[in-house]
């Protein structure tokens, strides 16, 4: 089974940006001591919506299965978070099922790579202002309950735990973000890629590339999306 690995989502004022490696791998098993990557180049940002993108992180058979599942007219005509919530809740369910039907005699059920998240992103359309970031989490321990997100700045990690990716991120978006002088800062409505959103790009691919570093599960080409109201939706590659 192919195991997919880290995340950042970012909350915008008017939307939000997504980062993701690109490495994927087959996790160890009782037979295979080491992992083993079988690509570096993965798109694991994927458009779910007209306003929406989603990172999947975990094992590929039920990652792909929950995205298969996903009414994107109902996402597209969500007035709530709830709604958002709830149809991405429905398909992280449905993934995470086929995912332990799947399951075969050398796999380990309790394995803590055993995993499907969704990290989701951007905005609603019916909603005036505002942008939203969230995470829902399948895996042995148990299902954890969605984190949502709709303050600006606010930002979700997934992936890298053990080198805390989480508080990386933030320690380098904060050094990122005090080197923008005032001129820069007031002029963060302008454009989709504004000083504010490649500083958090730059502070992703900092972090991921540190994070590589000590961990094998984490690499590859970084890729990124920026989903802001007003503005088409933007991908880029960063190295």
């Amino acid at each position: 089974m192919k195991l997919m690995t880290i995340g950042i989502a970012v909350c915008l004022s008017d939307g939000a940006l997504l980062i993701a490696d690109g490495l994927v791998v087959v996790p160890p098993t009782k037979n295979y001591s080491r992992a083993r990557a079988v690509s570096t180049d993965l798109r694991k940002i994927t458009r779910i919506g007209s306003t929406l993108a989603a990172i999947k992180i975990g094992i590929e058979i039920g990652t792909e299965h929950a995205l298969s599942m996903i009414n994107r007219s109902a996402l597209d005509i969500a007035t709530s978070v709830e709604d958002i919530v709830t149809e991405i809740e429905r398909c992280s369910l449905a993934g995470w099922e086929h995912l332990l039907s799947k399951l075969g005699s050398d796999d380990d059920p309790t394995n803590e790579h055993l995993r499907v998240i969704f990290l989701v992103g951007g905005y609603i359309r019916a909603s005036p202002m505002g942008g939203l970031i969230l995470a829902t989490l399948y895996r042995p321990e148990g299902h954890c309950a969605p984190l949502v997100k709709t303050t600006r700045n606010k930002l979700i990690v997934i992936g890298g735990e053990d080198q805390d990716a989480q508080e990386l991120f933030r320690n380098y978006a904060q050094r990122e973000y005090d080197q923008l002088s005032r001129a820069q800062l007031a002029s963060n409505g302008s454009g989709i890629r504004n000083y504010f959103v490649n500083a958090m790009i730059s502070a992703g691919v900092r972090t991921i590339n540190e994070v590589s570093v000590s961990d094998p599960l984490i690499g590859g080409t970084i890729r990124y999306t920026i989903i802001r109201r007003g503005f088409p939706i933007t991908e880029g590659t960063c190295t």
